[in-house]
């Protein structure tokens, strides 16, 4: 009964209207709102707790003629509890984000214990006796109960103005360059146009302004969205009428429009999806392409094509509210959603290839159900203004709950493997609608991370921390869907080799680099090296048909005899049946109780042949060794061997 109770109060919010139009506030809340003036702004911002009501009751009867109450019932935990099992009766806490915009907090507890039921958030905005004095930032958001392009755009045009004009990091690394082609259109600026054409834009006299759309094709291949392939070449380069377009490429066409860019870069039309030599050539430029860009449009809600970019939406969460004691007072309020979930556990946020979309766009623009959220390398903020975060290092170590950007990911450098290794686990937890597209998906970080460290890729690891990167594991979420099942025969998958965590379709776990850091009580020492290794491609690396690799390293190697224990590669149970090998890759000692404690990393390997001496990876593993206690290392005097892993 309760979870419906919600539907009646919200039949009945709008009965009691004020002089000025608007229903009032109950004297509680009116009593709470007078504090605004004193709220207090920082990154968490809640100050001093405030009365809330006492009763269950007391908040239903309260949430049929309050804005506000109403608005906490909507999304509030208690819906599901009584008020008696609560700790104590809920307590509100008040906070200013920026300007006139507040945040209030929710708080409810179990008797039973100390964890929290819910922190039900609700934003508003104190609009002044006037009504809208005091909004600014042209934030439609909190004024109109239907957001359209017409009155979201200034905000937009905000954002992408101080990023062009002031924003140091928001620099490209790349040549500037124009895409092969782009959809043009036309000269009219602002002006939708009815027809757009597919023209090769890599002859043209100059750089060009062009948005990229970033969308998900869907999950069925057969079903995927409007391409250009050979034969419909000449057709689209006539033109294309933009009313046949899906209507997520409608919307983004419009979008482009809006803000007085010519060209757009749509993967679909301006890839020949048939043509294996031009999509080589042009996924291996996608880094480029997203660096260049004016604006990456995000359809981040939008399971397909089909859906849109949510350009036109029903405001439904806002509601405007009066205040008894100043009757002319108005109050804006939005149920505030968890800004950074709703971005990433959207439908495109799931898919392989828009990771690096994520990464390397210098402007980006995430299109939700919801409302607008923004990210640039300095910059990343909400349509309402409830979530800005100028300080990327604070996102950064949020496990990506926010999708990482190319300056916040890749900039340091004593974190580059810590943020690389990040990039793997995260690239594979998504999925392709084509699963051979597991290299090509990943070319365009790869090639990024080539151009600010100088170092050689190495099929997803780098030569100088290749004893790092082999330590991947296999992990196994009972979440997930069932991964694809890779066969071996293929010539895909069987050209690549054991060693490298794109051999596999599962959750990959990156080793030992998460664990360190700037403290002194630890020491990593490397035991395997390259000595010489060599990969072909028959195009473009990455995007191209891999067509051979060679790996050789010098690491100490010896059997691994009886040993079973700290072996953990998720992908057995910790027993293999024949002969297995231990190969070490690096050492790591730490500070734990007082005492020192060695852990060695090591790959666990079959022999393939002695001569030479070949290995084929089976798992990983680390065993550790406390040298006070009298213990002596596994592999200790064991000498380095050269092996050829494949």
């Amino acid at each position: 009964m309760l979870g419906n109770l919600y539907n009646w109060v919200s039949s009945t919010l709008l009965s009691h209207d004020t002089e000025n139009g608007f229903p009032p506030l109950c004297a509680t809340c009116d009593r709470v709102l007078s504090n605004i003036g004193g709220a207090v702004g920082s990154r968490f911002p809640f100050a001093a707790e405030l009365d809330y009501h006492k009763t269950l009751e007391a908040h239903i009867k309260s949430a049929k003629t309050c804005s506000l109450c109403a608005a906490f019932w909507s999304i509030s935990p208690s819906k599901d509890y009584q008020y008696a099992n609560l700790k104590k009766a809920p307590k509100l806490k008040m906070g200013k984000i920026r300007g006139n915009i507040v945040m209030l907090s929710l708080n409810e507890r179990e008797k039973s214990g100390a964890g929290s039921i819910g922190n039900t958030r609700i934003a508003l905005v104190d609009q002044g006796d006037k009504g809208q004095a005091g909004l600014s930032d042209h934030r439609s958001i909190w004024l109109s109960a239907e957001l359209n392009l017409q009155n979201r755009l200034p905000m937009l045009e905000k954002w992408v103005t101080e990023c062009t004009s002031s924003h140091a990091k928001c620099k490209s690394i790349f040549t500037s360059e124009n895409p092969t082609r782009l959809l043009d259109l036309g000269a009219d600026n602002r002006i939708i146009p009815e027809v757009v054409k597919l023209v090769e834009a890599n002859d043209f006299p100059g750089n060009v302004q062009y948005t990229i759309l970033s969308h998900s094709w869907g999950s069925s291949p057969s079903r995927g969205p409007l391409r250009t392939t050979i034969e419909t070449l000449e057709t689209h380069s006539r033109g294309i009428r933009v009313t046949g377009l899906p209507r997520t490429f409608q919307d983004a066409v419009q979008l482009t429009a809006a803000m007085s860019a010519r060209y757009i870069w749509i993967d679909s039309l301006c890839i020949i999806q048939d043509d294996p030599i031009d999509w080589e050539k042009e996924a291996a430029k996608m880094a480029s392409y997203y660096q260049n860009s004016l604006l990456t449009i995000a359809a981040t809600s939008s399971a397909d094509s089909t859906t849109g970019c949510f350009l036109n939406v029903a405001n439904t969460g806002l509601v405007q509210a009066a205040t008894p004691s100043r009757p002319h007072r108005t109050i804006a309020i939005r149920p505030s959603l968890p800004e950074r979930s709703n971005v990433m556990k959207a439908p495109l946020n799931k898919r392989g290839w828009v990771l690096q979309e994520s990464v390397l766009s210098t402007r980006l623009l995430h299109c939700t159900s919801d409302q607008w959220f923004w990210q640039c390398r300095e910059y990343i903020g909400s349509e309402d203004g409830t979530f800005h975060e100028e300080d990327y290092d604070f996102i950064a170590n949020q496990d990506y709950e926010w999708p990482p950007n190319a300056y916040q990911v890749l900039s340091d450098s004593k974190k580059m493997i810590g943020k690389w290794n990040h990039l793997v686990e995260a690239y594979s937890r998504r999925t392709l609608t084509f699963p051979k597209d597991k290299l090509a998906a990943f070319a365009g970080i790869t090639e990024y991370f080539h151009h600010l460290t100088s170092d050689e890729p190495i099929l997803g690891a780098w030569r100088l921390t290749l004893a790092y990167d082999l330590s991947w594991t296999t992990q196994y979420d009972e979440r997930d869907s069932p991964a694809p099942v890779i066969d071996k025969n293929d010539a895909f998958w069987s050209r690549i080799p054991s060693w490298s965590w794109m051999s596999v379709q599962s959750r990959i776990h990156c080793g030992i680099l998460f664990r360190l850091n700037d403290k002194q009580d630890q020491e990593l020492i490397t035991r395997a090296t390259v000595h010489e290794w060599s990969i072909s491609w028959s195009g473009p690396p990455m995007t191209s048909t891999l067509l051979s690799t060679s790996l050789t390293i010098d690491a100490p190697l010896r059997p691994r005899g009886a040993l079973n224990e700290g072996i953990f590669d998720k992908r057995g149970d910790g027993q293999w049946e024949g002969d297995m090998w231990m190969l070490l890759l690096y050492e790591h000692s730490f500070r734990s109780s007082g005492e020192w404690i060695w852990e060695e990393v090591f790959l666990l390997v079959e022999m393939v042949s002695e001569e030479p001496l070949t290995c084929r990876r089976v798992g990983a593993g680390s065993v550790n060794t406390h040298e006070e206690q009298g213990e002596v290392k596994c592999f200790f005097g064991v000498a380095s061997r050269l092996i050829c892993l494949v």
